[in-house]
């Protein structure tokens, strides 16, 4: 695990005393999934936050509880302690209005082994302090508490000055370490090929588990159960001097199938991460059906102006494979016929088979997405489209195809001059759709072809 900053600081507590509204608080967005039930939060969150000059990585962790319902709890616990062990400051949070209970001097015993510096916070603290409450704070033996309510934005002052003195000097110099504007530009010119590849698919085809394969690390947590993730988990990673973040999502199911307000706020989720992602991945269980679900998934992505990838896991189980790629191409074209040659690649999450490949294919397709094609280049295509076969007439009258030029990228967006800019017929602009994805290998990368009567500025059209 990799920390940029100086200091990480990780948010502890047992389920549902508001350690996943206090992390987003402090990130200053909702990045983790808040909702008044416990156990929601299982994968635990990393973000660098900026705090009038304290610069450090903030953690959430899953919350801990002495009985485990099930093994996904299990893994989400060992996986929190795993983090605490490798932190620099623990913020131990408790319930102000419940009070404390067994398990959070469970939770502080514990904790006291890690030999780390903790500070208390007492959240949910906007009214009155009940004199007991005080009294069992003091037992607990982790210094007088820091009362706060992190949903009402209530005593982060007194949070920030407690948190203060842990920044050695060593730590407030790289926290004020300013780049100079010439290693500004520099960093800025390297964040344009990062690329931020969000991993999305219906429930329980393996998305986690290609996340993990990818880091060679149990960084989400599996399960055979669907829908054991819930927030999207976003992971920086290098590969071939390539900076990734990648984002793991929760499963998509047919919105008719979705009862639980956890399961539609994970979707939205999912939703907000495609808009901000560059390459979608999308994952599909190669030994079931090709869904309408997975179609919808797919638009979700043309829709945005993202580029896809499919990506077609558990190879190692399919038995026949021939047969399986050829069916699975045939349903490709049958339902995306607008993403026509779309890049699929089969891999095995579990023998990591492939995943070099089709890590390779999300690298090419991202840069072809930022391509910026010379004029001649595009004069060519249109010449050579226009050549094999001529545009058809609209209202009787000839259409006369004009000029042509590259107004936007992430997407592709080209716009053609000529007499008419309504009522293109559909046929050909597909024709010139596809004419265009052959001459520049443009598989999987959404594409918006304009019209217009005359070229004005540099705006690209709405």
């Amino acid at each position: 695990m990799v920390f940029k900053s100086a200091l990480t600081v990780a948010i502890v507590g047992r389920p549902n005393v508001g350690k996943s509204t206090l992390f987003n608080r402090l990130v200053g967005h909702k990045a983790a999934i808040v909702l008044d039930q416990p156990g929601v939060t299982r994968d635990w969150q990393q973000e660098e936050v900026d705090w009038q000059g304290l610069r450090f990585q903030l953690i959430d962790t899953a919350g801990f509880e002495q009985t485990m319902a099930d093994s996904v709890a299990k893994k989400a616990q060992l996986a929190s302690w795993s983090i605490l062990a490798k932190s620099d400051l623990i913020l131990f949070v408790v319930d102000a209005r419940a009070g404390l209970i067994n398990d959070d001097f469970d939770i502080a015993r514990q904790l006291r082994k890690l030999s780390k510096p903790i500070i208390l916070v007492v959240n949910k603290a906007e009214g009155n302090v009940n004199p007991e409450l005080t009294q069992m704070i003091a037992k607990i033996a982790i210094g007088e508490g820091v009362y706060v309510s992190a949903e009402h934005n209530i005593g982060l002052a007194d949070l920030y000055h407690a948190i203060q003195p842990y920044f050695t000097e060593t730590h407030q110099q790289n926290s004020d370490n300013h780049l100079s504007i010439q290693e500004n530009l520099q960093e800025a010119e390297s964040n344009k090929h990062d690329i931020k590849l969000v991993i999305v698919g219906r429930p329980n085809v393996g998305k986690s588990s290609i996340v993990n394969a990818f880091l060679q690390d149990e960084r989400v947590i599996t399960s055979p159960v669907a829908g054991t993730t819930r927030d999207t988990i976003w992971v920086n990673w290098q590969y071939q001097e390539r900076q990734f973040q990648l984002i793991d999502t929760a499963g998509i199911r047919k919105k008719a199938n979705v009862h639980h307000e956890l399961e539609k706020l994970s979707i939205d989720e999912t939703k907000k991460a495609i808009k901000q992602a560059h390459v979608v991945l999308l994952v599909i269980d190669a030994v079931s059906e090709f869904e309408q679900q997975d179609i919808t998934i797919a638009n979700m992505a043309d829709e945005e102006g993202k580029p896809l990838i499919v990506a077609l896991n558990k190879w190692d189980v399919v038995q026949d494979k021939n047969e399986c790629m050829v069916n699975f191409r045939k349903k490709l074209q049958q339902s995306l016929p607008q993403n026509k040659g779309l890049r699929f690649v089969p891999v095995s999450a579990q023998s990591r088979f492939n995943l070099y490949l089709l890590l390779d294919e999300v690298i090419q397709i991202f840069d072809v997405w930022n391509s910026q094609f010379s004029q001649k280049q595009l004069e060519n295509w249109l010449g050579d489209a226009l050549y094999q076969m001529s545009p058809p007439l609209i209202s009787r009258r000839p259409w006369l195809i004009k000029g042509v030029k590259q107004v936007g990228v992430r997407p592709l967006t080209i716009l053609i001059l000529s007499n008419f800019q309504d009522n293109i017929p559909e046929a050909y602009h597909k024709y010139l759709i596809n004419r265009l994805r052959e001459n520049f290998d443009l598989r999987g990368v959404p594409v918006r072809l304009r019209y217009t009567k005359k070229f004005t500025g540099k705006k690209q059209p709405k």
